[in-house]
């Protein structure tokens, strides 16, 4: 049977959360013409007991259990080989769908003109933020680009996959995956990819996702990247996207560029999981950026005068907070 939609989740020991992530699927459980594929990454926890429970009592979920805990990209892939939807949703297990019966109307309304469609999406950590879509109704993707590029790092656009409808037929046709070897910014790039394909974005003045970000074992954080060259590098995708709209050289680029590298600077500088010794160590990678860090950054930020100072001297000493 056609299905209108294919909403993909992979998960790993997430017990605390996939329960209500699923529960809030409940109006579309059943609905013959839309699909839920559950990706189970070797939990070791009880969660795929909870999958199987919501699998055995409604028919349009499809449960696939990995034997190996092989990442979020490699299950989203998985995913993507079994969807039959006309439109893919991602969601992580610490995710939560709302608003779901105009998000229905929305499907029946789409047509083949709308390429991907993009909506904001409400995140939770001490308080409900709202992030929301910088335009609304359809913009052609070229313009966009050249008219507002600033806009275009909004991570509603560029950074994320759970607050997007992609037409799995530019998927198939072009054979577009998850990139398994990275553990940092992969939705970043899928996106890039998936962008290069299209030509215009529908935007939706709206949100339809809770993302809590207070959970520490999303599946989309396990791995998350410990090299500041590894996290800066992965960003060379923006660079040669903008390539083909001649807008790699231009000033919102290279803001947003710095704005990229104090970002991944700060998540191996905050990251627990490494000493200081390392985290030091990394810091030589931003003499590649010197020029670049020291014309942008304003030195209003604690961290960014500590970079400044160290960028400027050698023989600076970088002491953490």
């Amino acid at each position: 049977m056609y299905k209108k939609l294919s909403i993909i989740i992979p998960f790993y020991n997430s017990e605390k959360t996939l329960g209500a992530c699923l529960e809030s699927l409940r109006d579309l459980l059943n609905n013959n013409c839309i699909e839920i594929i559950l990706i189970d990454d070797n939990s070791t926890d009880n969660s795929f007991i909870i999958a199987k429970h919501f699998e055995l009592r409604n028919k349009n979920i499809k449960l696939i259990h990995l034997d190996y805990n092989n990442g979020v990209s490699n299950a989203r892939n998985i995913g993507l080989s079994l969807a039959d939807g006309r439109y893919i949703l991602f969601l992580d297990s610490d995710d939560r769908l709302i608003k779901i019966h105009f998000l229905l109307r929305m499907l029946d309304n789409l047509d083949n003109r709308n390429d991907i469609i993009v909506f904001g999406r409400m995140v939770y950590k001490s308080k409900y933020e709202r992030c929301c879509v910088p335009y609304k109704g359809n913009v052609l993707l070229y313009d966009f680009i050249n008219t507002n590029l600033s806009a275009f790092f909004n991570p509603t656009i560029l950074m994320w996959v759970t607050n997007k409808l992609y037409l799995n037929e530019i998927i198939r046709n072009y054979d577009l995956k998850f990139n398994t070897k990275i553990s940092f910014a992969e939705d970043m790039c899928f996106n890039l990819d998936y962008y290069k394909h299209i030509k215009n974005i529908y935007f939706i003045d709206n949100y339809f996702s809770i993302y809590n970000r207070n959970i520490e074992n999303s599946l989309s954080r396990k791995n998350e990247c410990k090299n500041i060259s590894l996290m800066i590098d992965s960003f060379s995708k923006i660079k040669d996207f903008l390539r083909l709209f001649k807008k790699d050289k231009s000033e919102d680029f290279m803001i947003a560029q710095k704005n990229l590298i104090m970002y991944a600077t700060k998540k191996v500088l905050y990251c627990e999981k490494i000493d200081k010794k390392q985290k030091l160590a990394e810091l030589k990678h931003l003499f590649k950026y010197k020029k670049l860090l020291i014309k942008y950054l304003d030195g209003n930020d604690t961290l960014e005068n500590k970079i400044l100072g160290y960028l400027k001297n050698k023989n600076f000493r970088f002491e953490e907070e």
